[in-house]
């Protein structure tokens, strides 16, 4: 294991081709990369296989080494030399792509990695003793995708030496890093997927390369009661998502997924003991993790009893078949009673029954089988799938020799597995299985776990501590998380750890939500209080504006009302004095016309008189007595006078008569003395209509 693995990993995602004619042709760069080092020397595959392997950490066995030569030669890009060495050949010396840029890029990707980790191990106090520096922690994230991305593949299960573990508190470290990273969006995660992706297709290379475009539909994969479990979504919605995929992706590519009939029992078994944890309150162990979900999503007695009751039905809803296991024991089964000590000895079980469970399982697979042999996934047939590598590895290790392929796998391996057959079918499942890793990486071991609730039993009996915060440890799942966190992923310290310490740090952790929502809230009511003194204080200026408007605008009001006034008593006042010099004007003019009527009738009169007069007064004969039509005249003309000057002071019937033609004149006189006053006759008429 190299650092530089991290590299090798990273330039094979990016130049990873799932098109191509041949799974071996996307390492057809790293041989040829390894064969250009060397020239004008010649190189044989096992000097490739190392090359490759120290410069970008990728395993590349000799004998795929070979044939990965000989189809580089075919291309033209390799020659070959005396005695089975290869070397470039003249046309790729010249024009021959290079992944030189692609490493140069990566390691600094690499370095900024390791830099990053450094940084979160002291923020976090996971470096206390300073042995860290970014080669160190480079190191150990290349060695977590190594031991993570593929276990328990053809190398390990033939008995090849396995890639070198984590120490706890350092597979801790990069898990939470991971867990960190992934919790966050950071970019960091996303470039930990590629590199995982990477890891996945080299790991891949140590197994069947030949056969992946093959159809998988002669293969029936066995679910154990944990996958069965996280499918029905018992164990959360993030172990029920990767599980699904896992399904998914296998039924897309054509093979079967079943359950064995006693492992429905196993798993329903498990369900009904978690319910009655729930009614309880009694100890947890590892086996019933479904009890914890159920307590933090607030599902009853009842709730699990329904869930076990649709069961079977949820199950055939997702396509999972229950089968029984073949009764073909004598025919083609194995040494159970080897198995079982073998099991026994690399899993420690809480409960009798879940070895039974898993020998039967193992067993179950062996005969379906039929004691047939394959190196290829799609020609084994069967395949038993657990999430617990240790079992994978003692059900391997008891296998008859007959068995090429294992009987066993991680999960995770078979998702790996699916998934480079066909990248786009399953997109997230290798981000999905990097979160998965993490979150596992950050649990304590069970039996370590089961130790120290032991040891909160004892203290509840003691009394030393409170039956409540014993149940808060059992059922939390926080409680883990803080064990490891307090201990630093070392299982050696977790008795160091206090159980009181850890219900002090669960508590605060349950109350750092409220908290923070409560210094929100009041946060929020400060900013309201203050906007409301804010808007207030903009309200009560507003209305201190508005009433001074107001009072300004009452003021300018009673000024015009008393200008209206002093206007309208001036208009009054002046139309008082028109409509008076009016009928002053009226009068004399009626006066003046009477006098002109009285003069004009008088005239007449005299007239007549004189006329009477001057036929009396006769020269020719004055002593003549008057005429009838002189005496006439002279009667006329008196009486006018008379009649005239009577009408005018008494009136009668002249005077109406004289009226008649008196209007006019009255009129006509009225109308030229107002034109001479510059008045016009028309509008001063309009204006006393109005006043009327």
């Amino acid at each position: 294991m190299t650092a530089t693995s991290l590299v090798g990993y990273a330039i094979l995602r990016a130049n990873f081709n799932a098109g191509l004619p041949n799974y071996l042709d996307n390492f057809v760069e790293f041989v040829i990369d390894a064969v250009r080092s060397k020239h004008p020397d010649p190189v044989t595959p096992d000097q490739v296989s190392r090359l490759v392997q120290q410069k970008f950490g990728i395993t590349i066995p000799s004998l795929v080494a070979k044939s990965i030569l000989k189809r580089s030669q075919r291309l033209g890009r390799v020659e070959s030399a005396s005695s089975g060495m290869y070397l470039c050949s003249a046309n790729e010396q010249r024009s021959g792509r290079s992944i030189s840029a692609d490493y140069d890029r990566f390691v600094r990707q690499q370095n900024e990695l390791g830099d990053r980790l450094l940084a979160y191990a002291r923020e976090n106090d996971l470096d206390s003793d300073r042995s860290l520096n970014r080669e160190a922690c480079v190191r150990l994230i290349a060695q977590y995708m190594d031991v993570h991305a593929l276990p328990l593949l053809r190398s390990a299960v033939q008995g090849a030496q396995l890639p070198k573990r984590l120490e706890p508190g350092e597979n801790y470290l990069v898990s939470s890093f991971v867990s960190d990273a992934h919790e966050g969006h950071d970019d960091v995660y996303s470039h930990l997927v590629e590199v995982a992706k990477g890891a996945t297709l080299s790991a891949v290379l140590r197994m069947d390369v030949s056969s992946l475009q093959a159809s998988l539909g002669g293969l029936s994969i066995y679910l154990d009661a944990p996958i069965v479990i996280d499918v029905l979504g018992h164990h959360g919605d993030a172990a029920r998502s990767a599980s699904l995929e896992l399904v998914s992706l296998a039924v897309s590519l054509g093979a079967k997924v079943c359950v064995f009939a006693h492992t429905v029992r196993e798993a329903k078994s498990v369900l009904a003991a978690a319910q009655s944890l729930l009614r309880t309150g009694t100890r947890v162990d590892e086996n019933f993790r479904s009890a914890v979900y159920f307590l933090e999503v607030g599902m009853s007695p009842a709730d699990v009893e329904i869930a076990i009751q649709r069961f079977d039905d949820d199950l055939q809803v997702l396509g999972v078949r229950e089968r029984p296991k073949p009764d073909t024991y004598y025919q083609h089964g194995l040494d159970e009673a080897a198995l079982e000590e073998n099991i026994k000895g690399a899993v420690h079980y809480a409960r009798g029954a879940a070895l039974r469970y898993d020998v039967d399982s193992i067993s179950a697979v062996h005969r379906l089988r039929e004691g047939r042999t394959s190196e290829r996934l799609d020609r084994a047939r069967s395949i038993f799938v657990t999430p617990n590598s240790d079992l994978v590895r003692a059900a391997n290790k008891s296998r008859e020799a007959s068995h090429e392929f294992p009987l066993a796998l991680v999960d995770s391996t078979l998702a790996s597995l699916l998934w480079v057959r066909r990248p786009s079918l399953a997109e997230d499942l290798p981000a999905k299985k990097v979160a998965a890793t993490a979150w596992a990486g950050m649990q304590p071991d069970p039996g370590r776990w089961l130790q120290y609730l032991g040891e909160v039993d004892k203290l509840e009996q003691r009394g030393e501590l409170a039956r409540e915060d014993a149940i808060l440890l059992r059922l939390s799942s926080e409680s883990k998380r803080e064990l490891m966190r307090e201990a630093a992923g070392e299982p050696d310290k977790f008795s160091a750890v206090p159980p009181s310490q850890l219900v002090e740090n669960i508590k605060s952790g349950l109350s750092a939500p409220l908290k923070s929502k409560v210094e929100e809230l009041e946060r929020d009511a400060a900013l309201a209080e203050a906007r409301r003194v804010q808007e207030l204080s903009q309200a009560e200026t507003q209305a201190s504006d508005a009433e001074l408007k107001a009072q300004a605008s009452q003021s300018e009001a009673e000024e015009l009302r008393t200008r209206l006034a002093q206007a309208e008593a001036t208009s009054s006042d002046a139309r008082h004095r028109q409509t008076k010099q009016l009928a002053q004007l009226r009068g004399r003019a009626d006066r003046d016309v009477r006098r002109r009527i009285l003069f004009a009738v008088v005239a007449v009169g005299v007239v007549l008189v004189a006329l009477s007069v001057v036929a009396w007064l006769n020269p020719l004969d004055l002593a003549k007595p008057l005429s009838p039509f002189s005496v006439v005249l002279l009667g006329v003309g008196a009486l006018t006078i008379v009649l005239g000057v009577i009408n005018q002071v008494a009136g009668g019937n002249l005077r109406e008569w004289l009226d008649r033609r008196r209007d006019p004149m009255v009129a006509h006189l009225y109308r030229s003395r107002l034109a001479k006053l510059g008045l016009d006759h028309d509008e001063l008429d309009e204006k006393e209509s109005v006043d009327a």
